[in-house]
């Protein structure tokens, strides 16, 4: 049995530069999934809040498609991983089929702050920023499924079929049942609009 490396917390503040898997897993303690209820964790809305460098990034990218998939497949050649492995096991988000869950990292960085500038009613840009979230959220969750899964995207975006859980009450413009194709684009049709639209109202303020 190998020697397991202490992690270092205040390196582990500089996770989202840390552009290895390997390397980030391995700078991640299992003790940051104190933060975690003990259970009902994926079923229930759950807020962190801290200041910058507290963490919340560093456990958010423990649980997004490739650190998954490395832990999954490490679980019984490294030792160093093994807590971890079973730690998150013990949340339902490993079986032996594989990763569970999936996690999508998704920036607001990018037009939603601009809404406020364009001076238009509130009821407006209510519906412009939900309609961006919504289109980019399920875009970034099929590029996840496929990435989780070991498939290229959007190239095998075919793959991928959507189905209706009967016990969620969907709104009926949502094409589901439906292809990862056909899923696709329809959110690529929203995310074109909206930006068209707010590039409409920004070109006649200019």
């Amino acid at each position: 049995m190998g020697l397991i490396e202490p992690r270092n917390p205040f390196r582990m503040r500089t996770a989202e530069r840390i552009e290895s898997d390997a390397m980030f897993l391995r700078l991640f303690g299992p003790a940051v999934l104190d933060l975690l209820p003990e259970q009902d964790v994926w079923n229930r809305l759950i807020i962190f809040q801290s200041s910058p460098g507290g963490g919340k990034t560093t456990l958010f990218r423990l649980f997004t498609p490739g650190p998954l998939r490395m832990l999954h497949s490490a679980r019984r050649t490294d030792d160093q991983l093994k807590e971890l492995y079973q730690r998150l096991s013990g949340y339902g988000v490993f079986s032996d089929r594989g990763p569970e869950v999936l996690g999508i990292h998704l920036s607001c960085a990018r037009n939603y702050a601009g809404l406020d500038d364009l001076g238009l009613r509130e009821s407006l840009q209510r519906r412009f920023l939900f309609s961006l979230l919504n289109a980019r959220i399920v875009l970034a969750t099929l590029r996840g499924a496929l990435v989780l899964s070991g498939h290229r995207y959007p190239e095998d975006l075919d793959r991928l079929q959507i189905s209706r859980d009967p016990d969620i009450d969907l709104p009926s413009h949502i094409p589901i049942p439906c292809t990862g194709v056909e899923l696709y684009e329809w959110a690529r049709d929203i995310e074109s609009k909206v930006c068209d639209a707010i590039d409409s109202f920004i070109f006649e303020r200019s």
